[in-house]
């Protein structure tokens, strides 16, 4: 007889992880008061739930707070101390409502709770992929706990929810326990006093923090810490070197750049702003780069180009990351930078760069490449780019390097290289769709037909409508080649024709006959901007619209910035009743590279044909057009900038104006 055992061994066990995590939040659920109301989340990007509080009545207070819970078995301080993703911390700050972390321990069958926003990572946690800190006896749940959160709760959304009155009130704590650093800390203040008086800024120093306080400066052996309404705020990190060496003037201006710092983590950029405004000379010679570089984060997003790029160019010897914040702020607002601006940015990353290393001085001239891009200075990004492939050659080996190679060569016109530079990209890995690059690419290279089939894979396969509207001329004029005038590919000669050249057939002849005189001079180069112009004011003159508009958009894909042969397509296109999406496309391809000078060129000219009410509506149908487009989603308008450890990298969408940090190694 077979004994039969259960295989109980094999069976699938449920993970200590989980029991521990329901645990935690079936505690916490204990703990809360009745009149808070939990509600489970999903777990959305690190957040486990909400807390909703409400009075004892049962009235909405509107006070509300994240939850992210976590538990342990572990007794020893490693229970206590709590590892965090920089990218998860990173989404917490940009959040407008606060995050509590809370911790079960279940040997201690006790909770801990900790608020993000009083976490202070230093600069070296952050460049991390993860970083921790250690719940203290001070964070354990109790009694008053709850109470504590709602006053929290409350003093958050005051200083959070509305700008502060001003002036603004600042207390003072030391803790010094030798005498000398406490001496050294007061004359330290009293430069601070002078500072606020000489830049008349609306803060008022007091002796003492009290109720009334809403900044707290805590001065102690080894930090001080600047929080606005009890939080963390900002925190200068001190050893004896930094006693031995104090200098009561320069630690004033660290002091007024940590309230800046302070304000600006809460929020209230209105009085962060007019401090930093008030003091950016000062500020431009502090000792600590990291501040300088918070200072600049705060310009950048409240759209203070001018004096972003004016810190950078006041600095000696600006950090690369510095340089990097301002690179990022000069191109995603480069409408709103002058020439010289934009020169004073180039020079101060120049300067940096005799101070770094190899590869952040590769790292300076990548993105010094990217601002001569926007500049329109191809042959100087050009350069730039072949500087930082030869100082670092694992740029060589980077997609997104060969993908801005291939920008830079196409807009210098060496359509050919650009199509080997994309294709190395994706070689390497990029995961853009570029089929769109590489076809315009084939199209100015006089490969018509390859051209067609490509933006036919991809305008079929892409869900991009804006993608659609600014792919479609070029796909038409190269379909047309290859199928009506039957050149499918050519080796362009481009004809050069001097100032005084004159049109390539008789003023008596019919369109058919200028035509086929034409052919010729089209079979050495069918993008001939020259001969299409010619050919399209022959043919509006004879009324035949279609032919008009084809061959003006022909002379607008070659000359994109003319804004007569956009204006001349438009006017044709309508008359010929052209299908819609030649129109918008047409009307996308003006407004995008001729704006304002297109538009007004369209109303002048159908004032003068049609009288101004043809005009207007004219005017108003560009305007919808354009703005039904939206979004403008044209990977040329991406750029990458590179961290300054050549490795994360920042990706800028200059017609969307958003700044995304990838954080990704490449």
């Amino acid at each position: 007889m077979v004994k039969r055992t259960l295989l109980s061994q094999r069976l699938p066990k449920r993970p200590r992880s989980h029991e521990l995590e329901e645990r935690s939040i079936s505690e916490f659920q204990n703990q809360i008061p009745d009149n808070w109301t939990y509600r489970p989340k999903g777990r959305d990007y690190g957040i486990d739930g909400e807390v909703e509080i409400f009075t004892k009545a049962g009235y909405t207070t509107g006070h509300l707070f994240f939850v992210q819970l976590k538990a342990t078995d572990d007794v020893s301080s490693n229970g206590r101390r709590v590892r965090i993703k920089t990218r998860t911390y990173n989404y917490y700050r940009q959040l407008s409502i606060p995050i509590l972390i809370v911790r079960w321990s279940n040997k201690e069958k006790v909770l801990y709770g900790r608020w993000i926003y009083a976490l202070d990572p230093t600069r070296q946690q952050l460049d991390a992929d993860t970083f921790s800190f250690e719940l203290q006896t001070i964070d354990r749940w109790g009694k008053d706990t709850a109470h504590k959160i709602e006053r929290d709760l409350e003093q958050f959304k005051a200083v959070t929810s509305a700008p502060l009155s001003v002036p603004v009130e600042i207390g003072l704590k030391a803790e010094l326990t030798e005498s000398n650093h406490q001496v050294t800390f007061g004359s330290s203040l009293d430069e601070l006093r002078l500072l606020i008086e000489a830049k008349r800024l609306p803060l008022n120093l007091r002796s003492v923090i009290s109720d009334e306080s809403v900044i707290a400066i805590e001065s102690r052996e080894h930090e001080i810490r600047v929080g606005v309404g009890k939080k963390g705020g900002a925190v200068l990190d001190l050893t004896k070197q930094s006693w031995a060496t104090w200098d009561e003037k320069e630690n004033a201006k660290l002091l007024l750049a940590l309230i800046a710092i302070a304000l600006a983590r809460v929020k209230q950029d209105g009085i962060a702003l007019k401090i930093v405004m008030a003091a950016l000379g000062e500020f431009a010679t502090l000792s600590s780069p990291q501040m300088q570089i918070e200072l600049a984060a705060l310009l950048s997003r409240n759209d203070r180009i001018n004096e972003v790029i004016d810190l950078v160019s006041k600095v000696v010897s600006p950090h690369p990351e510095l340089v990097l914040r301002a690179t990022a702020s000069a191109l995603v607002h480069r409408r709103h930078a002058s020439e010289v601006q934009l020169q004073q940015l180039v020079e101060g990353m120049l300067r940096a760069a005799t101070n770094a290393t190899t590869k952040e001085r590769a790292t300076l001239h990548y993105n010094i490449a990217n601002i001569e891009l926007w500049r329109n200075r191809y042959v100087d990004a050009q350069t730039q780019l072949r500087m930082a492939l030869d100082l670092d050659p694992s740029y060589g080996q980077r997609d997104y390097y060969h993908r801005d190679l291939g920008v830079c060569l196409f807009e210098l016109g060496q359509f050919h290289e650009a199509a080997i530079a994309y294709t190395q990209a994706k070689r390497l890995g990029l995961k853009e769709d570029i089929r769109n690059l590489q076809a315009d690419c084939l199209f100015h290279s006089g490969e018509y037909q390859r051209a067609t089939d490509l933006w036919h894979l991809y305008l079929l396969e892409t869900k991009s409508n804006n993608q659609l509207v600014s792919w479609a001329l070029p796909q038409y004029v190269a379909t047309y080649f290859s199928r009506i005038l039957g050149i499918q590919s050519q080796q362009r000669k481009k004809n050069t024709y001097p100032a005084t050249a004159v049109i390539p057939f008789e003023k008596t002849d019919s369109l058919e006959r200028a035509f086929g005189r034409c052919r010729p001079l089209l079979g050495l180069d069918a993008l001939d901007g020259f001969v299409w112009f010619n050919l399209g004011v022959l043919a509006a003159q004879e009324g035949n619209q279609s032919f008009a508009e084809f061959a003006f958009t022909v002379v607008g894909l070659v000359n994109r910035n003319d804004p007569e042969a956009w204006c001349n397509a438009l006017v044709a296109g309508l008359l010929a009743k052209s299908p819609a999406l030649r129109i918008s496309s047409v009307v996308y391809h003006g407004m995008r590279f001729c704006g304002q000078a297109f538009r007004s060129r369209v109303v002048a000219k159908v004032r003068n044909e049609h009288g101004e009410e043809a005009a207007t509506g004219y005017g108003t149908m560009i305007d919808g057009i354009y703005e039904s487009i939206g979004g403008r989603d044209d990977p040329s308008t991406k750029m990458r900038i590179i961290a300054a450890d050549g490795k994360r990298y920042r990706e800028i969408d200059l017609e969307k104006r958003f700044l995304t940090n990838k954080g990704e190694d490449r």
